[in-house]
């Protein structure tokens, strides 16, 4: 019954155990299953270090001095932006503006923050 096999691959997805059928072998591909997932993500995260960049306003000594402080990394060039986990865009008296810095950081990172992020 087409309902039986509906509700068992429901069952297997929500369990977090799918496997994949490969119609050109006839073999199936398990993909990792949500718990394992979670523990790659966790496992990422605990050795990922914050790498901080600024668009729009400059740095003073006191910033770097922050951002060492914490453990974090600077980052400075273009070329570094898709690697950026923290993007300081505004000081709170310039003019927020969308420079090519923000929008590779907006597509990789959630954390576009303004510098009293820093200073708390």
């Amino acid at each position: 019954d087409d309902s039986e096999v509906w509700h068992d691959a429901k069952d297997e997805l929500s369990m977090g155990n799918t496997q994949v059928k490969d119609d050109t072998n006839d073999s199936f591909l398990r993909t990792k299953s949500s718990t394992e997932q979670q523990n790659v993500h966790k496992s990422k995260r605990k050795n990922s270090t914050a790498r901080i960049m600024f668009t729009g306003i400059t740095p003073t000594t006191r910033h770097r001095r922050m951002i060492q402080s914490l453990g974090a990394e600077l980052l400075e060039s273009l070329e570094e932006a898709s690697a950026a986990t923290h993007l300081i865009a505004t000081d709170g008296e310039s003019i927020f503006r969308r420079t090519p810095k923000l929008m590779i950081c907006i597509c990789k990172t959630p954390n576009i923050l303004s510098v009293e992020w820093l200073e708390k």
